[in-house]
């Protein structure tokens, strides 16, 4: 079972040391719509399951890259 934590992709989408473009590269999540989230455009209520998942994977990659 895959588990999305939302805190752990909000404080993703708070990291402003980690760029939009490195996010977009790994996941296919569009730039714009990071950006759109960062500034608040977009509540992270109203992002699709789909794209959760696409940010969870980005932020567990991470910590497996952390662990190598």
């Amino acid at each position: 079972m895959k588990i999305i934590n939302i805190e752990a992709i909000q404080q993703l989408l708070n990291d402003n040391s980690i760029s939009a473009y490195s996010i977009e590269k790994e996941t296919g999540f569009s730039r714009d719509r990071l950006a759109k989230i960062r500034r608040g455009d977009i509540d992270l209520d109203n992002v699709s399951l789909k794209s959760l998942k696409q940010l969870q994977s980005f932020i567990n990659n991470q910590r497996d890259s952390d662990h190598s």
